[in-house]
């Protein structure tokens, strides 16, 4: 548990760090007010979780696949029901959202939308994570996260002094899509259950 949540942390600063060291203070700002701007998305993430959480322990203490399923499911649908609106409004007003910091950071349109875009990657794949982590499967989680961390270090390490800020959010993407493909995959493998967004277009959810 400990990895995960560390794993997490470092995730949500490496790419700031690293762009204060590869690159110039300008694109460092870009990239922290592009970052925390997209974070946005997963705001009611956040409080269905801690919602949730609870519930999900609960039913796989049970055993209780049903509810274990039907759990996931209604948290899947907060994280894209609320993530979908957010996401085309974030993408719409990128550029009047960025001047609430000044002129000059209407130039981070851009990396705020491929911010918005690694977001909604994890939204899509639903709390994957989340069930692995409360499923007897911390070490898996904390595998996948670290594996994306690496992809998104080596990858901030070549794009960053190349691309600026650009290539900083777009190492960003590959990472979260490197983590939502292995956590869907995972936990499809460990627990049956199809966290991702997929799942709500099925009528048998598993």
């Amino acid at each position: 548990m400990a990895l995960v949540t560390f794993g997490f942390l470092a995730s949500q600063h490496i790419d700031v760090l690293l762009t204060g060291l590869l690159s110039d203070p300008t694109d460092t700002a870009l990239v922290r007010v592009s970052a925390r701007l997209a974070e946005m998305l997963g705001l009611l993430r956040m409080v269905a979780v801690l919602h949730f959480k609870p519930k999900l322990a609960a039913a796989y203490g049970q055993q209780n696949r049903a509810q274990l399923i039907a759990q996931t499911r209604s948290l899947t649908l907060i994280f894209n029901a609320s993530g979908l609106p957010l996401f085309t409004l974030l993408w719409l007003l990128a550029p009047q959202l960025l001047t609430l910091f000044g002129p000059e950071f209407t130039a981070a349109a851009p990396v705020l939308r491929l911010y918005l875009i690694a977001v909604g990657l994890t939204l899509l794949a639903g709390p994957c994570t989340l069930l692995l982590t409360l499923c007897d499967a911390e070490k898996t989680a904390a595998r996948i996260l670290w594996i994306a961390l690496a992809v998104n270090l080596i990858l901030d390490l070549i794009l960053i002094p190349k691309f600026g800020a650009i290539g900083c959010a777009s190492a960003n993407i590959a990472a979260l899509a490197m983590l939502s493909v292995l956590g869907i995959r995972a936990t499809r493998r460990r627990t049956g259950i199809d966290p991702s967004f997929l799942a709500l277009l099925r009528k048998d959810p598993t």
